[in-house]
């Protein structure tokens, strides 16, 4: 396997769910009420906590795996055990929830039967990234979303309303599951001990944990602000955070996918009695860094135009959040990494605690910081970001023995060739015959600018990056 293809193929298909979602929302708010809107919300709303609590840790814990193949088929019989039992719950809340039309009762029991798809897909995947089968992975993700393209959009056009996102949903679910399974094989096997089944969840109980956590401190703001400062505010950061947060997205999943692929390698190479993912961590992290910073840098650098083209010009007030969040979401793009890190070291007992102090320091930062106003939180933000950034370099390094002062090192080059082609996009963005131009394509022109510059004087300053590309391309 090409960890390069590896890794295109998965963030071409987080790029593709982007699109696809965009493109939903487009035609849904041409042919849906607010009111309509507002339901399903709602409904799915309360449809992702459950389903959050049935993926559990199923796929970390397959992923993780060094046995025989059994055990993966008993992870696979808990998991459609559980999904289904939550599917089951989401039914029971269809009749709690203070709706009681038969629209929503029909969406919440077609969303409840998407809870044990999307579960048992995600295992399923999970146990193609054990077997190194990335890029098959990516594909079976990108027919699941585009069949819920299509379908969504099918039966919006076809006056279902608000089902048609749930059947959408569940249509791509559907898709996936059937196209992961078909790549897998393995049937699910509910023989188990009651050891085995502790296994099992002490590790998904830890996962589930961490989740809860993650959620937590990513809303933190968002809930802040609403309290201090007003819907207003909370809204311009939201907005910041989500435009901010899609670019993480596409960055993160691949990061997620290649961690638990190369660390699992450098786990089942080591002989000794504890892991020493050094060599890899300098390789990867070193590789993750020079894309995922220069993209970050060029979100903050343009983010005026983008928010104009996405959002509209109204949002003004989000440009200055959107730059001083693509900061803080550049120390966070390492830690994307740090679950299968510490699962493959055998830690992964540290994780919840670890989450759980993130947590801490991120909503501190934010209460203390939500008095000074928008701009203030964002940097809070960035502040938090920085602590987990440290944190996680002396847990990484006792735990796996990576050092990020080599990693770091490795790196003198990026900022010499960042800081050219930010200068160049910069005056390019500026020129005069350009001010006419419709924002998006001078967004789209200077991002281009940025990236080729910043890719060819980073060749030129260090020659390692030129060597790197041609032996890949030689490899392959």
């Amino acid at each position: 396997m090409s960890v390069l293809r590896a890794g295109a193929w998965t963030a071409a298909s987080r790029v593709l769910a982007q699109a696809s979602q965009f493109i939903i929302f487009l035609v849904a708010v041409r042919l849906l009420s607010a009111a309509e809107f507002g339901v399903f919300a709602v409904v799915a709303a309360w449809t992702v906590i459950l389903s959050q609590f049935s993926l559990a840790g199923w796929p970390e814990f397959v992923m993780q795996w060094a046995g025989t193949t059994r055990r993966l088929r008993q992870v696979l019989a808990v998991c459609l055990f559980v999904g289904t039992g939550f599917a089951a719950l989401g039914v029971v809340a269809a009749h709690v929830l203070p709706y009681d039309d038969d629209a929503t009762l029909r969406l919440m029991w077609v969303l409840a039967l998407w809870i044990p798809v999307v579960s048992l897909g995600a295992t399923y995947a999970g146990i193609l990234n054990l077997q190194d089968r990335l890029v098959p992975a990516a594909i079976a993700s990108s027919l699941g979303e585009l069949a819920n393209l299509a379908v969504s959009i099918a039966a919006l056009l076809n006056g279902d309303g608000v089902l048609a996102l749930a059947y959408g949903r569940l249509a791509g679910g559907l898709v996936w599951l059937l196209a992961v399974f078909v790549l897998v094989r393995l049937w699910p096997d509910p023989r188990m001990t009651l050891a085995e089944f502790l296994e099992v969840f002490r590790f998904s109980s830890r996962i589930i944990a961490v989740r809860l956590l993650l959620n937590l401190r990513l809303y933190a703001g968002t809930l802040v602000i609403g309290f201090y400062l007003g819907a207003a505010d909370a809204g311009y950061f939201r907005a910041a955070q989500r435009l901010v947060g899609a670019l993480s997205e596409v960055l993160g999943e691949p990061t997620r996918v290649l961690a638990w692929s190369l660390f699992r390698a450098a786990r089942n190479a080591s002989s000794g009695p504890q892991v020493d993912f050094r060599d890899t961590a300098n390789r990867f992290f070193s590789a993750l860094l020079v894309v995922s910073v220069p993209l970050f840098a060029v979100l903050a650098l343009l983010a005026e135009d983008l928010v104009a083209v996405v959002l509209g010009p109204e949002w003004g007030p989000a440009v200055p959040v959107v730059r001083i969040l693509a900061i803080a979401y550049a120390l966070y793009a390492s830690g994307a990494a740090t679950e299968a890190i510490l699962s493959l070291a055998g830690r992964i007992g540290l994780l919840p605690w670890l989450v759980a102090a993130y947590a801490v320091i991120g909503v501190a930062l934010t209460v203390i910081a939500a008095h000074w106003g928008l701009e203030a939180t964002a940097w809070a933000q960035v502040a938090a970001a920085t602590v987990i950034f440290v944190t996680t370099m002396l847990v990484q390094f006792h735990a796996a023995r990576i050092r990020w002062v080599e990693i770091l090192a490795r790196l003198w080059a990026m900022p010499v060739a960042l800081a050219v082609a930010l200068g160049l996009a910069w005056g390019f963005n500026g020129l005069a015959p350009l001010q006419v131009w419709p924002a998006a394509l001078r967004l789209v022109l200077s991002s281009v600018v940025a990236l080729v510059v910043y890719s060819g004087a980073l060749m030129v300053v260090d020659r390692r990056f030129l060597r790197l590309i041609l032996d890949r391309r030689k490899g392959d």
